[in-house]
């Protein structure tokens, strides 16, 4: 990397402003190396009780199952499938992977039941006329899901690669979620192109970890120290612009604010109120305040 970034050196980074890479410095004739120091790899934890460990994520899950496995609800859950009809059969053998496995796969051999210690996964194919373009379709086919299907936990929405240059109301991937998201339905977006000429095994093993993410599930967390006097949390901080319409100026912002404990624990996200942008720092900071005030009550009760 440092010879190929020497060879395009001076390096543009804006308007006046260069960067010239030079070789590392380790190996400058003449310099001492610089002083560093290897941090030992992350444990990864699959139990509350800290007993159940490995140093690769993957190898632990399919050896101890999820961090939260006991407690963790719906065994069964419901999972229905929003996908065109034109590829519905390379569909059905993909989700027929997803929840029984790959036999003799390097990864994912188990399937989504048997990894995360599901009771069963129930799957519920919506299969639907139209383009893979056709957002009109897609929003009438996920309307049809939500108004026929009982007791939904996940969305499936098989999408392509040739939706990508299409935005807002265009594109079938905004307007599925919007329609599974505002009836509190998490959604699971994949490609067809990923199931067609991908390594399935692995689409498949990244698929399943967001799956039960998104079902409120904790694969795994990370070994911490134990500290007996404080609780470190990790913030995210992040915010959404608010446009009346594709091509208007955004006049207002949305702050949102994501808790983790120390070990990567989800803890819990608050949206602030809409406000124009100069009151935005404010409003960010009550929504700040408001999510560790929750924090503590939740602490001390």
């Amino acid at each position: 990397m440092a010879r190929v970034l020497r060879e395009k050196s001076p390096l543009v980074l804006s308007a006046e402003l260069g960067a010239e890479v030079g070789p590392p410095l380790r190996d400058e004739p003449g310099r001492s190396r610089i002083p560093s120091r290897r941090f030992d790899p992350p444990t990864f934890v699959f139990d509350f009780s800290g007993g159940k460990k490995h140093r690769y994520p993957d190898t632990g899950l399919d050896t101890f199952g999820p961090f939260d496995s006991e407690g963790f609800s719906p065994k069964t859950p419901r999972v229905v499938v929003v996908t065109p009809r034109s590829v519905q059969g390379t569909v059905e053998s993909f989700l027929t992977s997803f929840r029984n496995g790959v036999p003799g796969g390097r990864v994912f051999n188990q399937g989504f039941t048997r990894k995360y210690r599901l009771t069963d996964c129930t799957i519920v194919l919506k299969p639907f006329d139209g383009d893979m373009r056709d957002s009109a379709a897609y929003r009438q086919a996920c309307l049809e899901a939500v108004s026929s299907t009982d007791d939904i936990h996940l969305a499936i929405v098989v999408t392509s690669e040739r939706q990508e240059d299409l935005t807002g109301n265009d594109s079938p991937y905004l307007v599925s979620k919007s329609i599974f998201m505002s009836q509190g339905i998490p959604v699971q977006e994949v490609q067809v192109e990923s199931i067609q000429n991908g390594d399935r095994a692995s689409v498949l093993n990244s698929m399943a970890l967001a799956c039960y993410a998104k079902l409120g599930g904790t694969p795994y967390v990370i070994s911490a120290p134990p500290r007996a006097m404080a609780h470190e949390l990790v913030i995210g901080i992040g915010s959404s612009h608010i446009r009346t319409s594709r091509m208007a100026e955004p006049e207002r912002v949305v702050g949102i604010t994501t808790v983790f404990s120390s070990d990567g624990s989800y803890i819990l996200s608050h949206t602030s109120r809409e406000a124009a942008y100069e009151d935005y720092p404010r409003e960010l900071l009550r929504a700040l305040e408001v999510c560790i005030n929750d924090i503590k009550r939740s602490k001390t009760t």
